[in-house]
């Protein structure tokens, strides 16, 4: 292996152990170079070695000289163990299975910080993975993605890639019906296996498959923190079904998870001293990212018309904006990624009350047949498609194929006992988290949760030939509109709006440290 030889550039002698030729953005030529070193290292957390619900996960990257590191190629890697617990007095058999974004649903926020500057925090994170991937993910681009390796991977026969499989039986019990487990007294047995973990910080900007450029360890002059924070909420990790359509509660007081062996795999590639001295060392180097900003509020789902208010709006590029739903008194042990939004037939974003979209409203107004009313999903999937690609190079969602079912809830089709599939009134059936009755004829499979969202493109220039720029919302208010039609009892819990917005922004690094401007 050579490197091209010149006046300027010196030529760095072979060596055995490189086997990769890199080059980097920050060479004003942009000329290829031979690096002394590529390999992966592992970085191990700074604050301890077991981990359970509600702990943080912290990472401290140091300065090194000569060092840029690749976020693109960083994985997370632990072993995971699922502990359920029953109650003394339950008897009732039950399966345990693990969430359709798998152990990406330990995480209930990420955050990245370079020295006092906080460079990205994710918020909701396993709900804003769920989302992604069930709207940008399918079966032919899962079989043919690159896979890393989530433990909870089906091992049978009838596991696949598949992007809409939700979740694997983790638990040893072979019985799982809806029998006792002997005589009065007798806790079923709920035991699960430890198994190893290897996925990516997905969703990050810096260290996930959406990074972009590469990160000089030998520019800065203060650690990057990452912060990883575990989830209290064990229905966003695993569930619990007895039988074919019940749901049988594990004590989630008492029921926990762990999280050991933990390491940040990252891809470092050296130059040597002199070759570093080529670099741009200008006082200031500024790249693009695309980052996620979440907003919740609460919403009743009784409600025919609601206008909320949306908070954390004030970006300078907001390219899309996509919303999902959950209930705030969720069914323990149940799947709560579900997201319904019963009898929605129309939605409108509008920034100081001007629509952002077009003139009139998402969906159509045809009351009398909701059944065939469609509220179109409208976001733009050029606007977000590094963290689309990133949903579904993640591989947590990667699990246990079970075909594809509606949960227990559909906004438009409603299995009633009566010979009319949609009430005349519209949707009358609360979806009590979410998918507590499975309907699903095999005990042993997992289950599908209902997934509705309604989203909107902001995209100012829509010319695929330029950088596609997104709405500027500084200063301004921000409301979405539902418009529903049903007649869900007024005494629900009421649901949680999650508002997921898709922003450009800038890191900046200057004199030694990175910030962000969005």
């Amino acid at each position: 292996m050579s490197a091209i030889s010149s006046v300027d550039y010196p030529v760095i002698p072979n060596t055995p152990s490189v086997s990769v030729i890199e080059a980097t953005e920050y060479q004003p030529s942009n000329q290829y170079i031979l690096p002394v070193e590529c390999n992966s290292i592992k970085y191990n957390p700074i604050n301890g070695g077991n981990f359970k619900k509600g702990s943080m996960i912290q990472f401290d990257i140091r300065p090194q000289k000569d060092t840029w590191l690749t976020g693109a190629k960083s994985s997370l890697n632990f072993t995971f163990k699922a502990k359920p617990l029953a109650n003394a007095t339950t008897t009732t058999n039950m399966g345990i299975y693990s969430t359709h974004i798998g152990s990406a649903g330990c995480i209930r926020a990420l955050r990245i910080s370079n020295g006092p500057n906080l460079i990205e925090e994710i918020n909701h994170y396993n709900h804003s993975q769920s989302m992604l991937q069930n709207c940008f993910t399918s079966t032919p681009q899962m079989r043919s993605a690159p896979t890393l390796f989530d433990g909870l991977l089906g091992g049978t026969s009838d596991s696949t890639n598949a992007g809409k499989a939700t979740g694997k039986k983790i638990s040893a019990a072979t019985d799982t019906g809806s029998g006792t487990s002997g005589e009065a007294g007798n806790v079923p047995d709920l035991t699960c296996a430890a198994v190893d973990v290897s996925i990516p910080i997905s969703l990050s900007s810096l260290f996930g498959p959406a990074a972009t450029k590469s990160i000089p360890l030998g520019m800065i002059d203060q650690p990057i923190t990452i912060k990883i924070y575990l989830t209290n909420d064990l229905s966003e990790v695993y569930y619990s079904k007895s039988g074919t359509n019940v749901a049988t509660n594990y004590d989630p007081n008492t029921s926990d998870y762990e999280i050991t062996n933990v390491s940040l795999e990252c891809h470092q590639t050296r130059f040597s001293e002199s070759v570093s001295s080529l670099f741009d060392n200008k006082k200031e180097h500024t790249w693009n990212i695309q980052q996620l900003e979440s907003c919740t509020n609460n919403v009743d789902p009784s409600s025919q018309y609601e206008e909320v208010l949306l908070s954390n709006t004030q970006y300078k590029n907001v390219k899309s904006i996509m919303n999902q739903t959950w209930y705030s008194q969720s069914t323990p042990s149940t799947v709560i990624y579900s997201s319904v939004m019963p009898g929605l037939y129309q939605y409108q974003v509008n920034c100081n009350g001007m629509p952002v979209g077009s003139s009139h409203d998402i969906g159509n107004n045809i009351l009398s047949s909701l059944e065939n009313s469609t509220a179109l999903f409208a976001a733009n999937l050029l606007s977000i498609q590094r963290n689309s690609i990133d949903a579904w190079h993640s591989k947590s969602q990667i699990m246990k194929y079970g075909a594809y079912v509606q949960g227990s809830f559909s906004p438009y089709n409603i299995n009633t006992s009566t010979t009319v599939d949609f009430p005349a009134n519209g949707p009358s059936v609360t979806p009590t988290c979410l998918t507590s009755q499975f309907i699903y004829t095999d005990e042993d499979k997992p289950v599908d949760a209902c997934a509705f969202y309604a989203g909107m493109s902001t995209l100012m220039s829509k010319d695929l030939s330029r950088e596609l720029v997104g709405r500027d919302f500084r200063g301004k208010q921000i409301t979405l509109q539902l418009r529903r039609f049903n007649a869900v009892s007024n005494t629900s819990a009421p649901q949680i709006l999650h508002t997921l917005l898709h922003i450009g922004a800038k890191i900046h690094l200057e004199r030694g440290l990175m910030r962000r401007t969005a």
